[in-house]
């Protein structure tokens, strides 16, 4: 295992083990997507994309929703737009001591 206080840390290594975790993750959620168990008529997938959900967000919201064949009440979108305003949801990045809003930063480095 790491730690994330470790001098020694090797981030291939790292990259390695998580590389490995989420081909695992992801084989055990595909091996129960064509379980029997999967199969019943009550079991319902959302499958998101990363980029739409940030890019849409309330849209994801709704088909999640509608999946579960629940109404989607205007409160509820009231409260999760007010979430997302809220300086506690903004992605924000500490970079070579400076903090940074947003990811385009990150993804020149």
């Amino acid at each position: 295992m790491f730690r994330s206080t470790s001098e020694a840390v090797d981030r291939r290594d790292v990259g390695r083990y998580q590389t490995e975790q989420t081909a695992l993750w992801l084989e055990r959620t595909l091996v129960f997507r064509e379980s029997c168990m999967a199969r019943r008529r009550d079991v319902r997938f959302v499958d998101l994309e990363y980029r739409g959900l940030n890019a849409d967000p309330i849209g994801a919201l709704r088909r999640i929703y509608d999946a579960a064949e629940l109404e989607l009440a205007p409160d509820v979108v009231d409260s999760f737009e007010r979430h997302r305003a809220s300086s506690f949801s903004r992605p924000a990045f500490v970079i070579e001591g400076q903090a940074r809003t947003g990811t385009r930063e990150v993804e020149t480095r």
